[in-house]
């Protein structure tokens, strides 16, 4: 290993993003991205590292004036890797508690923008994601409704309601 000094540990993330927008008309557009990335935390007992491959899609039309449909999908790929010293207490119980893994996220969403007056603006939409990790897979399904109120050019008030999933992702502090 190498020598820390006083350091305590240490974290660090690089990514790399690439998007391509393609226009079909003045309201309409898709966009196309992927990213890689590269995650580690490091510190007195080991380290935790993640290594990630993400690709999205996004569409957006302005399909009547004052209606805007949102639609998208994305797929995630993250490995994981636990290295912990063998002679830290609970060695046993960590690496079978927090085992190297890959996990991968599949979803997509649905939303539309009405205005239903100049001053209100209301947004339906549902998410749906399928995660999958160390061989079990889980469904979720996130519908939400918020309603925006202009009240002056400079401020609106924001009101929304919905379920938000996510994967469960902890891993021990090294």
């Amino acid at each position: 290993g190498r020598d820390r000094g006083d350091t305590l540990g240490s974290v660090e993330f690089h990514r790399l993003d690439a998007r391509y927008l393609h226009r079909f008309s003045l309201g309409t557009n898709l966009r196309l991205a992927a990213t890689l990335g590269v995650d580690n935390t490091e510190g007195d007992n080991g380290s935790v590292g993640d290594r990630m491959l993400g690709a999205r899609l996004e569409f957006r039309s302005q399909l009547a004036e004052g209606f805007l449909l949102r639609a998208g999908a994305r797929v995630t790929l993250d490995k994981y890797t636990l290295d912990v010293r063998s002679d830290i207490e609970n060695y046993y119980d960590i690496i079978t508690l927090f085992p190297s893994r890959t996990d991968s996220v599949v979803g997509a969403y649905l939303d539309s923008v009405i205005d239903v007056t100049r001053d209100v603006e209301v947004t339906p939409g549902v998410r749906v994601d399928w995660y999958g990790s160390l061989g079990e897979h889980a469904l979720g399904v996130s519908p939400r409704l918020a309603a925006r109120f202009r009240i002056t050019d400079a401020l609106s008030l924001v009101h929304a309601v919905g379920i938000a999933d996510q994967a469960p992702s902890f891993f021990p502090a090294v």
